[in-house]
């Protein structure tokens, strides 16, 4: 999948419908870490946001540091998870 065929705004639409925190977060995360949505979607997500913690992996063991901005762990790196070129 490439940057240009993602659609933020259907993305943050079905986010919204779920009302689900640890999705949002998660939706938030990947969307800043690829560059896809800009800061006024970002923030759209921000709002939302619980002062809680939802590790971006539950099976990782709850030790490390986390992101400040709600987002997970950062001992994940999902981009890892995508073939070379996916996400261009």
């Amino acid at each position: 999948m490439r940057h240009a065929d993602v659609s933020v705004p259907k993305l943050l639409e079905y986010v919204r419908r779920l009302r689900v925190g640890s999705v949002s977060r998660r939706l938030g995360y990947l969307l800043e870490l690829f560059g896809i949505a800009n800061e006024a979607e970002l923030q759209s997500l921000r709002t939302s946001l619980t002062a809680t913690y939802i590790p971006l992996d539950p099976s990782v063991p709850r030790e490390g540091s986390h992101l400040a901005n709600g987002a997970s762990n950062s001992t994940s790196q999902p981009k890892s998870c995508w073939p070379s070129g996916a996400l261009d």
